[in-house]
Parts: C-alpha cells; structure tokens; sequence
C-alpha cells in the first residue's frame, strides 16, 4: 500500500503546483462573485426600504385625509405624534417621520428625537432621488453601487446614521397641503449587507474547502497516482525489472494510455521469454535451466507486480468529508431545536432535557464504537460504510419529522449508530493505509477533514436555518449522507485490512484476550485517555456543542450569527492540528503538547467566563480550537504508539476503544453543562467546567512527572 506522503519528486510538485492554481482560481472566482452579490444587494435592499417607506407614508397620507374629511384643519389634527411614534416602533428600519408642510416647515414628527429637523437635508433627498434615476448604465450601476458599498464600511464615508427617503406629497381635493419624509436607518441597512456579507463569507469559505478536498482527490487520483506508476514502472525496468504493474485503466488519458504501452511492452517480452524458453527446454534442460536464471534476473516469469498504490488515505478524503459535512449542518441548532419541543421528562429540569440529545449521541456512538473496530476487521471498512449509511440517513429523515423530545431521543440515537460505524471505518481505514513513521499525519488528515467539515456544515446549517427552519436541514443531511456513500461505493478499496489484526485473527480468536482487557493494563494509554481525551470532550460536548449555542442566544445573536462564530473553532483546528502533528514527528513531545493544550483550554473558559459579552465568546470558541488543534493529532499518534507493543489488539481496536472513552466525556458534558445551569448562570457554568480541567490537567501533569522521574530513577 502506499503511504500518502510523497517524496520530493515530479509527481508531488505537480500535485502541489496544481492543487495550488485551481484553488486561487476558485478563490478569485468566488472573491469576484461575492463583491457583485454584494453590490447587487445593496442596490436592491435600499430600493426595497424605500419602496416601503412610501407604502408606509400613503398610508399614513389616506388616514391625515380621514381626518380633513371630518373637517378638522390640518395643523390642529390631534393625536399624530403618538400616532407616528408607533409606526416607527413597529419598524426597525425606520427612524423617524416628519410631516411638513408644502414650503418643508414642520408641522409633526415622530420617532426619534436626537435627530434635529434641517430643511436643507429635505431638498438633498428630493435631488438625491432625481440623480438616482439618470444611472441606468450597467458600469455606472455598477459603480453607484459599490461606492455606495464603500459607503457603509467602517473605513470610508461619513456614515450619516439617518437616510432621508424622497417625499410624498399629501394632497386633498387636488391641492397640495403637505409632505411626508421618512428616515430609514442607515446602521440597519449597514447591518443588513453585513449579515449578508459575513452569510457569503461562509459560502466562500465553504466552496474553497469543498473544492480544496475534490480537488486534491480528483488531482491525486487521475494525475499523480498515474504519474507516479509511470514512474514506478519506469525506475524497476531501469534496474532490469520487467514484471508487469497492476493497473485499473479508468479512460484513455495519454498516462493511463503510456502505462497500459509501457505494461504491454513487459508482457510482449515475457511471451517471447516464454517461447524461448520452451524451445530450449526441448533441446536441452540443462541449458532451460540457466535460461530460467536470465528469467528470473530480469523478472520475466509473467508475474504481476502489485503496485503501492492501491488504497490511499485519498481514498477515504471526499466520503468523510460529504458525510461529516451532513452530520455538522445541525450542530448550530440542535439545542435550540430541542428547546422548541421541551416537555418534561423524568423529572428532569428543562436545562438537562435541552442536553439529553447530545447525550444520548454521544452515549449510542460510546456503545457502538467497540463493535464498530470489530466489525471493520472482520467485513472490511468499505462495507462498514455502506451499511453505516442506512441508520444515519434513517436518523436524519426521523429527526426532520418529530413531533416531541422522544422522537428526537430515538432518531438521534439511529443517526448516533450510522456516524459510529462510519467514523471508525473511515479511521481504521487510514491507519491501515499509513505506515508507523507517518501515523501522526496521517491521523491528521483524519481530524483536518473532520474539521473542514464542522467548519463548513456549521456555518452552513446556521445560515440555511436561519432562513428557512430547522425541520428541511435534517433531509438536507439526509441527502448529502446517501452522497457520501455513492462516493464511498466508487472510492474506497475494499481489500484494506489491519494486517496486525488478521494475523491474530488467524491464530485464533478463542485464544486472544480481551482488547479492552489488555489495554486497561496499559498505563500510558490509560493516563492520555482519563487526563487528555475524556475532559477534551467534555470541554467540546459540554461547551461548545451545548453551551455557546444557549448563551449566544442570549446575547441576542441569531442562528446565522452562531454558526458563524462556531464555525471559527474549526477554522483554527484545520492549520494548528498539522503543525502540532509535525512538531510530534520531529520532537516525540507528546506529553508536553497534550499538557499546554490541556492547561490552555481551561485557561482560557476560566478567564473569558468574566467577559458577559459576545465578544468574549468568540475569543473563547477561537481559542479552544488553538488548544483542541494541539492536543488532537498528537492524541491519537501518542495512543498509537502506546499501544504498538500490544500484539493481541489491532489499530483499529485501539481506534475503537479509544473512540468509545472519548465518547464517555462526550456524554458527560451536556448532562454536566446541564446540572450547572441548573443553579448558576451560563458564565457560571464555562467558569467552572474551565476550573475542573485545570484540576485535571495538574493532576495529569503531576503524573507524568512522578512516571518520568521513577523511569530515570530504574535507568
């Protein structure tokens, strides 16, 4: 099998040089495309209010005619600043509403009263309004348009809060009595275009990651691997290697067309080896016999040469990610959606009832990811996929209907089961391919797809519910799973096994011990999983996954705006985590990176809890992907290789257990996060859950230390 990591030869440069064009052509692309969406908007959105300030003002024009009917005189009608007042409560984009008289003297107003009456500002409206409609020009709308832009940004423009809408004249029995101005609030429509910006930013965001991901794929499949099998081919028949390279010709591409030559070459040679040898075996079989030395020298007995790369944690890339991507569309919401259905449920208080889902996936997947290790040894990965899909898919389309908390309970568990088998097939899958000096990298490609994914159906999910509900995110997922399994079905090899495990499954598995009994006896992976990975999830579960979405809520953010700031912890883990993985490879520092990562997370909720503000929040959702990326490679490579000496259980074992004692912090934190609400506040809560890993991780650092000194001690 060959490893993903590829030397320094034409194959991998070409892979980077084309990996790196496409996707500054896809950024520039989408850069090109977000700032005409975004001037389109701005020139429409501003229109629209108008549109609506004027619907609004012959309204109030038909009610002042009411009056004048019953015969009372325009300036003694009573009543109208209330009247007026209130239709600027109702309306956030209004500021304001002046009632002038012909000459623009005021007569009413209502609204805001910070705003000073200036009749000069009247006359700029109703210029403003004739120039506009000379702009017809697609570059002149264009360019109106973005200087308008420009206008709104922090950096240029003398952002004039109020925005003065042209008149309507109020007329009565053909004569001209009054007008009607309305103030549209600048910070609302800047507000708006920001919105709509940061929701773009995203789908740019997304894009490029999506395209990073099929692009390295579709790159690494039909250009490097060909390219590096000519190679291969190339370099064994330079050293007098004539056997012929396995090859799956997928279409007539000039290199799959000079590998099929190359190979057929080899075959031709080996038929005419063939017939010669027969030829003079029938003379002469002493002679046959040194002829079969040449053969064998130059590799002419018709073997097939396997080629190295046959699976590749490329292989695995596109499927996770599509799956992944699936499961994270809910995460922005998922407490807030069980908040609508709250009713109670064994005496529980609503706090804990909001974190029970949560709970229960993580509980389902802890349970499952055991015989999930298992079951990819024994049916192969590919197939575990396959049969992952129908429980998750069954999942999601039940959550999209429920009618109460017990249908979410159930059909999250459903879905907890797909993304268990799924997951662990996926990883067991990449450490089969990779090999032991390459483990930390290859884990972190694992946890950069996980994360590119979380990043991208975060955001995605908050801003899809944001606009059309909860309810449709859920078939939304549904779909994209049966797309990672059509991916899967195409892309992963179905004879990737754990080599280590099937020789012990061949030597008998009566005889094997427990995995789980065996690793309990393992101290160093016994010490990574209580101190490191079980707080680590709790932090993530409890924190992250429960806790900011409530609290952002009530700071007064909206869905779209959650999922924004959740997304950022992916967005820090996706570079962080290859560093750390590189620095683990180079230095062997484990202990130290799992620690400072540790010690930082709850750091940093003990110091932010003290900051009630949305900003604080998103400082502590990016600095919690910092720590996370720290400990999360290193984590998986350092249980690895504890774990490395035991014969009698597989990687994918280790994998599972591991997986599953993350899985028991998972559920810990919500049902923990849960109780603290309880009885203090969500500050409170971040606070204390930052105070206990600190407590933890002191007590892991104080162990550590004591193992490190005895182990001098015995040198």
């Amino acid at each position: 099998m060959n490893d993903f990591s590829s030397s320094n030869t034409i194959t991998s440069d070409m892979n980077r040089r084309l990996v790196f064009v496409t996707i500054l052509v896809v950024i520039f692309a989408s850069m090109v495309s977000t700032l005409y969406a975004l001037v389109e908007i701005n020139q429409s959105l501003r229109p629209e209010l108008e549109r609506k300030a004027h619907v609004t003002a012959n309204s109030i024009h038909e009610d002042m005619n009411r009056a004048l009917d019953a015969g009372i005189p325009f300036e003694k009608i009573a009543g109208v600043k209330s009247y007026l007042d209130g239709i600027v409560s109702k309306y956030d984009e209004f500021l304001y509403i002046y009632v002038t008289t012909p000459q623009d003297e005021l007569v009413f107003r209502g609204g805001d009263e910070d705003f000073v009456f200036d009749p000069t500002l009247l006359k700029d409206a109703s210029l403003g309004q004739t120039e506009r409609a000379g702009q017809e020009d697609v570059l002149g709308h264009f360019s109106n348009g973005f200087m308008q832009l420009l206008s709104l940004t922090p950096f240029f423009g003398d952002h004039q809060r109020d925005v003065l809408t042209a008149p309507i004249e109020l007329k009565y029995d053909g004569q001209v009595y009054g007008k009607i101005y309305i103030g549209l609030d600048g910070y609302f429509i800047r507000g708006e275009l920001t919105n709509v910006f940061f929701d773009i930013l995203i789908i740019l965001v997304t894009v490029v990651l999506v395209s990073f991901e099929f692009i390295l794929v579709m790159v690494m499949m039909n250009v490097s691997l060909p390219i590096f099998k000519v190679e291969e081919i190339l370099r064994k028949q330079s050293n007098s290697d004539f056997g012929r390279i396995s090859h799956t010709k997928r279409w007539g591409d000039e290199i799959n067309n000079l590998i099929t030559l190359l190979n057929n070459t080899s075959v031709d040679l080996q038929e005419r080896y063939k017939r010669l040898h027969e030829r003079v075996f029938s003379k002469d079989a002493g002679a046959a016999r040194e002829f079969e030395k040449l053969g064998k020298r130059f590799n002419l007995q018709g073997m097939l040469m396997a080629s190295g790369s046959q699976a590749s944690v490329i292989d695995a890339r596109i499927p996770l990610f599509v799956f992944s991507f699936a499961e994270e569309l809910q995460k922005s919401f998922m407490p807030l959606y069980v908040d609508e259905l709250y009713r109670p449920v064994l005496g529980l208080s609503r706090d804990m009832i909001i974190g029970l889902p949560i709970a229960i996936f993580m509980f389902v997947i802890a349970a499952i990811t055991p015989f999930a290790g298992s079951w990819a040894d024994k049916f192969g990965n590919k197939r575990l996929f396959l049969f992952g899909l129908f429980p998750a898919i069954t999942g999601y389309i039940g959550c999209a209907l429920a009618n109460d908390i017990y249908d979410v309970l159930v059909w999250r568990s459903s879905t907890a089961i797909g993304y268990a088998i799924i997951t662990i097939s996926c990883q067991g899958y990449i450490a089969a391919v990779v090999s032991k000096e390459n483990r930390a990298k290859g884990m972190a490609v694992f946890v950069g797809v996980l994360m590119s994914a979380t990043m991208c159906g975060t955001a995605i999910g908050g801003i899809i519910a944001d606009r059309i509900g909860y309810h449709p995110v859920f078939f939304i997922s549904a779909v994209f799973a049966a797309c990672a399994g059509l991916l899967a079905w195409r892309m992963l090899s179905s004879d990737v096994r754990d080599e280590k495990q099937q020789v012990a499954t061949e030597i008998g598995a009566s005889k094997k011990p427990s995995a789980m009994r065996v690793l309990i006896k393992n101290t160093r992976f016994v010490a990574l999983v209580a101190f490191c990975a079980i707080p680590t999830k709790i932090v993530l579960t409890g924190f992250f996954y429960y806790l900011i979405p409530l609290y952002l809520v009530s700071l007064g953010t909206s869905t779209a705006e959650t999922g924004r700031i959740m997304m950022l912890y992916s967005f820090i883990i996706i570079p962080i985590s290859p560093i750390a993985a590189r620095f683990v490879d180079r230095t062997q520092k484990v202990k130290e990176l799992v620690v400072f990562g540790s010690l930082f997370s709850g750091l940093l909720l003990v110091v932010f809890s003290y900051y009630e503000t949305v900003w604080a929040l998103v400082a502590a959702v990016a600095l919690l992907g910092v720590a996370h990326g720290i400990i999360k490679a290193p984590l998986i490579a350092a249980v690895m290789e504890a774990c490395e000496d035991e014969k009698d259980v597989g990687r994918t074992q280790v994998l599972g257990i591991l997986r599953t004692s993350e899985r028991v912090g998972s559920v810990m934190g919500p049902l923990l996060i849960g109780a603290l609400l309880s009885f203090t506040s969500y500050a409170g809560a971040m606070g204390m859950l930052g105070g206990l890993i600190l407590v933890i991780t002191l007590a892991m650092f104080f162990i550590f230390n004591n193992s490190a000194v005895k182990q001098t001690a015995e040198g």
